[in-house]
Parts: C-alpha cells; structure tokens; sequence
C-alpha cells in the first residue's frame, strides 16, 4: 500500500484521509478487531440526541447520567450471564409477573387461554331449576314486564340450559375459570360475589306472546361490613367484605345488572373479630354500564 502511494505521488495525485487510514488498516484490525466493533455512527447518533437535548447549561449531567446507565446495564448483563443462580431467579420472577399480567384469569380478555374461550362460549346442558331460582326469576320479570306474580305462576317453565360461560366481546364469565369474582347491581346497590353457574331461560312475553331468551348468573354473594368501618369505601378504594358470611345468600341476577370482575386480597385483619376480604373492582369491561368505580351505598 505504502509503494502504491509513493506511485500515485509521482502523478502528482492528491491523496484523501482514506489513503492514510489504508496503512493502518492492518494494526487496527489487530489491537481493535473487526471494522464493526469499531464503528462510530451509533455513537454519533448519541452526539446528536445529546445535542438534542435541554440540559439547562448543566454540561456534563446528561452524558455522566447516560454513561452510568450504560454501565449498569452492561454489568447487569455480565451477571445474567455468567451467575446460573441469578438466572434462575430472574426466570421464577419473570413467571410470577407473567401470572400477574395474565388478566384473562380475571375475565378482562382471552389472552391466551383458548382452552377456556372455546369451552366457555358455545356448550349449553339442559337442565330443570329448583329450589328458590323461579321466585327470583320472577321477581325479574315481574320488574321487567310490571305484571303480578300471578301471571308467571302458571306460565314459567322451569327447563334452563346451563352454560359452561359467557363471552361478552374478550371477556370471558365463567365459574371455570381460576378468578370468577364479579360485581353486580342488585337493589341499586353494588354487590361482590363469586359465580356459581350461568344459565339461560326462555319465558313468553306477556303481549305477543313470543319467547324470549335471558341469561342469568348464580352468583355466591359476599356480605359486605358496614361503611363505617370501612376505610377503603371511604376513599372510593373498594369495600371490604367478610370472609365467612354471617348470612349466606345466592343471588339471581341477568347478565345487564353485571358490571365488572374484581380483584379480591384476603387481609390479615380483621373487623369487629371477622376477617375480611378487600374487593377492588376492575372496570375495564363494563356491560350496560358506563359509570366510575362502583361502590355499595349502603
């Protein structure tokens, strides 16, 4: 290279830089590696974000404050690296947020649980109420339609289809899956409780006579304490209930009078001797109802 340029002089030839970093190629490659490890334009591309930047005349702070972070994360990768048991521990914390983050098991989304999108839209099993379910389904209807319980008494069948969920857009309310918490208006009231079975029933309008389908949750309610010993209703954070209801009540209520899942903490304290549960409804996926946090007002 060095001959081919004492040449190219002899022709009177103007040289450029890159003549000169032409006889160093050979001793850089040695003691600095390969041209990419070596390159400049990510880091002029910094010069130019720095440049960028309003350090309000305090020069240096920025730079020092980046050069610090570039570090950290180096160091931090040479420990991912090269420690098994750093490792181990950043997969078992990884795992554990990925179980916080997977919303679907609230009911907010699908994600990425097919297995309970698919068995929770579609399947239906016929099967006959009992108990106390048709005088609450009544009581619905005598709501809806504003005619005495008389009429229905004749008229209700008691043949239901028992639903393994319901889908209302992503969200999944189901008693299959692992979080089935749910708050619901009962008696313009606000109630948390846990689903117990969603079902459909078909009953005849009281005009034309034709058959109209509604779905229905049981729904396992809690009982809340009174507001005020509640702190967290106070502050429209939520309510707490008792863990152990002193009066065990299931309710029947359509699908309209669902709001929301909730998140539920059991507490280790407890109110008045009874320990209690925090409710915190997650209103991401309101049916029929566009309102603020719920919260019971009584």
């Amino acid at each position: 290279m060095q001959q081919y340029l004492e040449t190219v002089l002899v022709f009177d030839f103007m040289l450029k830089p890159n003549h000169h970093f032409s006889l160093h190629v050979v001793t850089d490659l040695e003691t600095m590696g390969p041209g990419h490890a070596q390159s400049t334009p990510v880091f002029e591309r910094i010069n130019h974000s720095l440049q960028e930047l309003n350090a309000n005349q305090h020069l240096g702070e920025v730079e020092a404050t980046m050069l610090t972070a570039y570090c950290r994360q180096a160091n931090l990768e040479l420990i991912l690296d090269h420690n098994a048991d750093v490792r181990q521990d950043i997969d078992e914390a990884l795992n554990a947020l990925k179980n916080i983050e997977r919303e679907d098991h609230r009911g907010m989304f699908a994600g990425t649980d097919l297995l309970v999108w698919s068995s929770t839209e579609f399947k239906a099993t016929p099967f006959w109420i009992q108990h106390s379910t048709p005088d609450r389904i009544t009581d619905h209807l005598c709501g809806i339609y504003n005619v005495p319980r008389s009429h229905w008494s004749s008229t209700l069948t008691r043949q239901a289809h028992n639903l393994a969920g319901v889908a209302i857009g992503r969200v999944i309310y189901s008693h299959r899956v692992r979080q089935n918490s749910v708050v619901s208006c009962h008696d313009n009231t606000f109630l948390a409780g846990t689903i117990d079975k969603v079902f459909t029933h078909s009953h005849s309008h009281p005009v034309t006579q034709q058959w109209n389908t509604i779905t229905y949750l049981e729904v396992l309610a809690m009982e809340a304490i009174d507001k005020w010993d509640d702190l967290y209703r106070q502050l429209h954070c939520g309510w707490l209930c008792l863990q152990m209801p002193i009066t065990p009540r299931t309710l029947t209520i359509p699908l309209s009078s669902l709001v929301s899942h909730f998140v539920r903490t059991e507490l280790s304290l407890a109110v008045k001797g009874n320990p209690v549960t925090h409710v915190y409804p997650v209103p991401k996926a309101f049916f029929d109802n566009n309102s603020a946090l719920p919260t019971p007002t009584s």
